[in-house]
């Protein structure tokens, strides 16, 4: 993906046009894994490769799948041009989801790269319990669970009628450093936070319940689930939380 403020600002790392120099790295690694061990000449904005050589053989005459992780225009369009697979991370529709991978897809035609063997993903962060009122209701009573908020856009508050507690321009995830945010910024989190903006960035609730709610996406064009589980940090943890991801699991595979 384009990163994540919080693995490169605080370490004296550039966080500005992520989007540029991620395209152009991934323009260095396919020309790399492409060169067949002969020496690569690259002039870029952000890199530049001088006799540069990778002749380290590829597994089984293979490169590795790069799967990209992304959700506006620019990133879709570099996850056509060059990726294996798509890891988007954040909640969709499956109208939204059909029309990103429709760019991914139609970048990808541009590119004259084949798709069959393109594997498109969805991230499920997942609240799983014993049902979805009660993980709801055990999220809007949990410290936890009002960090989760302020992981959500500025603009998703703005949309539930609601100001994000880090502020107007709050991108979400990708914007937020830890360390940073307060106790009193959490608390105001916890104070008008909403279930129904919890429920834009995650899913909740028992096993077949989650599994209706991401069926739809199947017919959207999801092809692999990716199950992230903070129920039991939620409730505490119990043996049957184990239980009950191995039912999610078997569940989706039969999407």
């Amino acid at each position: 993906g384009n990163g994540e403020r919080e693995n490169t600002e605080p370490y004296g790392l550039p966080w500005d046009h992520q989007v540029s120099r991620l395209d152009e790295a991934l323009r260095i690694i396919r020309t790399l894994w492409d060169s067949h061990g002969r020496p690569v000449t690259f002039e870029g904005k952000y890199w530049r490769l001088r006799d540069a050589v990778f002749n380290l053989p590829l597994y089984d005459g293979k490169p590795p799948r790069i799967w990209i992780a992304s959700h506006a225009p620019r990133m879709l369009e570099l996850t056509g041009r060059y990726g294996d697979g798509w890891v988007p991370t954040l909640k969709a529709t499956p109208d939204e989801y059909r029309s990103r991978l429709a760019t991914i897809r139609a970048a990808a035609e541009a590119a004259s790269r084949s798709f069959a063997s393109f594997v498109p993903t969805q991230v499920l962060i997942c609240a799983l319990g014993e049902s979805r009122e009660r993980m709801i209701d055990t999220a809007m009573k949990s410290r936890l669970g009002a960090a989760m908020s302020l992981l959500v856009p500025a603009e998703v508050w703005r949309q539930h009628g609601l100001e994000h507690p880090l502020g107007a321009d709050h991108k979400g995830f990708i914007d937020i450093v830890p360390p940073r945010v307060t106790d009193e910024q959490i608390e105001r989190a916890a104070r008008t936070m909403t279930p129904e903006l919890l429920m834009t960035s995650m899913y909740a609730g028992s096993p077949a319940e989650i599994r209706d709610e991401a069926a739809p996406l199947v017919d959207a064009g999801v092809r692999h689930f990716i199950v992230s589980n903070m129920g039991a940090a939620l409730t505490g943890g119990s043996p049957r939380d184990v239980l009950r991801l191995g039912s999610l699991i078997r569940k989706l595979r039969r999407l």
